[in-house]
């Protein structure tokens, strides 16, 4: 597919479509098999871009959708199964630099944050205000959009329960370029929190999570050694 055709309606989107630079998104941490990624799937995007918000989320999807092309969002790229990789090439929607964490409420104990949060991020800032994360995937630096994506199951979850048990409310952009805003009692809200292995269709703009008190996290206790 030719960018230049998006260009024309890209405005001020970061478009990146060098091949050393796309390259960096036909993979993430785990390796393919060769024979996947040279014969099977078409991994190598033909163009990636960086939103800078949701109208430009949207504009994206609306292009895709008119010029019928496949789009894979990406967060940090820390769950090595395959998830953020293209198979039919397309878009590749780079979320990772919605960063922000938008604001720590220390009454209700809830953070809200941008899809692109770093789960270590919140953690920092968290203890600073003695609370701490309820429940966090197995890679701190991955992202707050991308552990929803792929199941939401890590460090806690038999204490505290799924991920899912723990949100406030999603804002999400769908595959149509609809802005939605879901919170738990939501048909749609579980759509959200796909079981591990499949690619997700949402748009995670941000989230609102629970959290919890640091003293309510008992110390570790260990057997004495015999």
């Amino acid at each position: 597919m030719n960018v230049d055709e998006f260009r024309k309606t890209a405005g001020d989107i970061k478009i990146i479509d060098k091949v050393a630079e796309r390259e960096q998104y036909s993979h993430d941490i785990g390796d393919l098999p060769a024979i996947m990624t040279k014969t099977l799937f078409n991994v190598l995007p033909d163009f990636v871009v960086q939103p800078k918000n949701i109208d430009e989320i949207k504009k994206v999807l609306s292009f895709a959708n008119e010029h019928k092309i496949p789009v894979v969002p990406r967060g940090a790229a820390s769950w090595g199964f395959g998830g953020v990789i293209p198979t039919r090439g397309g878009i590749v929607v780079d979320l990772s630099p919605f960063r922000n964490i938008i604001e720590l409420d220390t009454e209700n104990k809830t953070v809200t944050v941008e899809a692109g949060a770093r789960w270590s991020d919140i953690d920092i800032l968290a203890k600073k205000k003695g609370l701490c994360l309820m429940t966090y995937p197995s890679s701190k630096f991955s992202t707050v959009g991308g552990w929803i994506s792929t199941g939401g199951i890590g460090i806690n979850s038999f204490r505290y329960g799924h991920l899912s048990k723990q949100i406030v409310s999603i804002t999400v952009v769908t595959g149509n370029a609809e802005v939605k805003k879901l919170s738990p009692t939501d048909p749609d809200f579980n759509t959200s929190f796909l079981p591990k292995g499949n690619l997700v269709s949402w748009w995670k703009q941000r989230s609102n999570c629970a959290m919890c008190r640091r003293e309510h996290f008992p110390p570790p206790v260990f057997p004495k050694r015999q």
